[in-house]
């Protein structure tokens, strides 16, 4: 049996994996798997995976509904995209309605047991907003991480897409994780492109040992919303990044893609990517969001985180 993978992590990666997959088929123009997996399928385009799946005598899709579906932020040129609200539909979403949940034919398999975060506040937020509490944790016997944390900047200001204050915060945080628990895999993730220039742009003058860090992929990886899909890390930098205007304002309008289409995928994703603690690094609370009129499902559950 030959069994072909194709594990969508994110686009940009799942774009040389689709091009080496239908290179083979195109040269040998016949059955070139047995079995096709296709990994992470929220992130994969409906017509990719079709051509994919014709040269598969059975294929197996996997992917979580709940997580972010493809976008043209990888062929469209912009610099973030929450500078459109184009989604494109997945294969997970166009093939859902036709698998068979119950009886001895079911075709249809739910996986319910989280592995990846040691404690349960980790994921007590998505478990409880985003899969109904259906998700079963199990802590290990010795926990050694430091779960959910929070850093309030009250002197943040979101200003031309970005915020300073925050982001000098989070370069602290940094150098204070390695100092601490260098051993420890660290991300960073924030909430747009702009933020995430910033914030490499500050690291860039951060101390020696600090750099040397970084420079091991597996040990450090600064992403923002869009791109953090399928990264993980022992502990995670979470910045929020929004927050009042100069005028000492907050306007919903100024969460960009969390309040269009899909936000609430977004904050699912950036808030799940820790294993064993996640410091959350932000400018607003509740009583800044209390007075916002908006209802798209993003900004609800981003006020409820």
């Amino acid at each position: 049996m030959k069994l072909v993978i194709i594990h969508t992590y994110n686009e940009r990666e799942n774009h040389e994996n689709m091009i080496e997959a239908i290179s083979v088929a195109r040269e040998r123009a016949t059955i070139v798997g047995d079995v096709l997996v296709i990994d992470e399928a929220s992130q994969m385009r409906v017509m990719e995976a079709v051509y994919c799946m014709s040269y598969a005598r059975q294929s197996v899709i996997v992917g979580d509904r709940k997580q972010l579906p493809p976008t043209n932020f990888f062929r469209g040129g912009l610099t973030d995209a929450e500078d459109s609200d184009d989604f494109v539909e997945s294969v997970l979403e166009e093939f859902g309605g036709v698998f068979r949940e119950e009886g001895p034919s079911a075709t249809k398999v739910g996986l319910l047991s989280h592995y990846r975060s040691e404690t349960p506040d980790l994921i007590a937020f998505n478990n409880a907003r985003f899969y109904d509490g259906s998700l079963e944790v199990c802590p290990p016997r010795v926990v050694s991480g430091t779960g959910l944390k929070h850093e309030y900047v009250p002197e943040g200001r979101f200003v031309g897409q970005i915020n300073r204050a925050e982001a000098e915060r989070i370069v602290e945080l940094v150098a204070e994780h390695v100092s601490k628990r260098p051993e420890r895999s660290l991300g960073v993730v924030v909430m747009n492109y702009n933020q995430m220039e910033l914030v490499e742009k500050l690291l860039a003058d951060a101390p020696g040992f600090v750099q040397l860090f970084m420079s091991d992929e597996d040990s450090f990886f600064l992403r923002n919303l869009e791109t953090v899909q399928g990264d993980e890390a022992d502990h995670i930098i979470l910045g929020l990044t929004y927050g009042k205007g100069e005028d000492g304002r907050f306007s919903a309008a100024s969460l960009g893609p969390l309040t269009k289409t899909g936000g609430h995928r977004r904050l699912n994703v950036a808030t799940s990517r820790s294993r064993l603690g996640m410091t959350v690094v932000s400018s607003l609370t509740d009583h800044d969001l209390a007075g916002s009129s908006a209802a798209s499902e993003g900004f609800q559950r981003f006020r409820e985180f």
